[in-house]
């Protein structure tokens, strides 16, 4: 327990201890509200896949690709969409 005790002591004080100092805090105007939207906000480029006619479920996806005789994309992944496990 003391051992325990001890390496998490010494970890916590690693972890609180910074080797640079961080900067400031910006001071949020109408300008610089402006600036931080303009980055945190997504590129045109960045949400094409919105764009993507996506089916809800594969037999949609197959029934339409052999009508139009194109290729699907089946995509499937395991665990929390935003990797949250």
């Amino acid at each position: 327990m003391m051992m325990w005790l001890a390496t998490w002591v010494l970890g916590s004080q690693t972890l609180t201890q910074s080797s640079t100092p961080s900067a400031p805090a910006e001071i949020l105007t109408s300008t610089t509200y402006s600036q931080i939207k303009s980055h945190v906000l997504p590129k045109p480029q960045e949400i094409q896949f919105q764009e993507v006619p996506w089916r809800a479920t594969l037999w949609e996806a197959i029934v339409e690709g052999q009508r139009q005789n194109r290729p699907i994309l089946l995509w499937a992944m395991n665990g929390h969409p935003l990797g949250c496990t």
